[in-house]
């Protein structure tokens, strides 16, 4: 073999180890940023960005979702993507899509509860403290579906066709078969008892004034009937 052909085959040599030794340098590094402490609060931080952007695209989506609508509904990945010029929403393209998933797919205006959850996820990466963590998220979830049924009922129990963006499709769903299974009646007074129950239930709240009420009734009609009884 030359000597021409060996400096270039050692050449190739050392080209091939210093890309092999550049490659296991990028994966050791992106393996330390993983494994550092500050990785979970950059997380947080696009976690509160994204929290940000969902709120102005969700909050725009009720001014805009007329014109946006018939565009979403015909959006495709790579016209997200592009990014669509005709779209009104002020998150772009990106947010009416999300907006119309997030909103007219599920709780309605209740998805505004997926904001605090959001909230609370980048709270808790940057490791704040907060009293009843479980509860909140337990909270949070309970009052995006019982909103979501309230709108839902007003637009499948009384027609409102206008209110159907505010209940979503969990809302709209539910409340067509409970329509339909125990009549409207029925399900508005299923949607009262949740309205009650779900404030003794998650905060504990007893309704006392009520007990007053009725302990004031019983009282006044013991004196009227001690009255009578007097009288006679």
């Amino acid at each position: 073999m030359s000597r021409k052909a060996k400096d270039t085959k050692q050449k190739n040599v050392h080209k091939k180890d210093a890309s092999t030794n550049d490659s296991e340098n990028i994966f050791t590094l992106i393996g330390k940023a993983i494994r550092s402490e500050q990785f979970p609060r950059v997380i947080a931080v696009f976690v509160v960005i994204f929290t940000v952007f969902c709120f102005i695209s969700f909050v725009s989506f009720f001014f805009t979702w007329f014109s946006d609508y018939s565009i979403v509904q015909d959006l495709s990945p790579q016209d997200l993507l592009h990014g669509e010029k005709d779209i009104q929403n002020w998150g772009g393209s990106f947010g009416a899509f999300i907006s119309y998933v997030f909103i007219r797919d599920t709780f309605g205006v209740g998805a505004f509860g997926f904001i605090l959850l959001f909230a609370f996820l980048a709270l808790k990466i940057f490791k704040a403290k907060i009293n009843y963590f479980s509860r909140w998220i337990i909270a949070t979830f309970v009052f995006m579906f019982w909103i979501s049924c309230i709108f839902g009922y007003v637009v499948v129990g009384f027609q409102v066709e206008k209110l159907e963006d505010f209940a979503g499709a969990v809302g709209i769903g539910l409340n067509s078969w409970l329509c339909s299974f125990i009549g409207t009646i029925g399900c508005g007074l299923v949607h009262l008892a949740f309205t009650i129950t779900i404030p003794m239930l998650l905060f504990g709240v007893k309704y006392l004034w009520v007990t007053d009420k009725i302990k004031a009734i019983k009282n006044t009609a013991s004196s009227i009937s001690i009255n009578n009884n007097e009288e006679e």
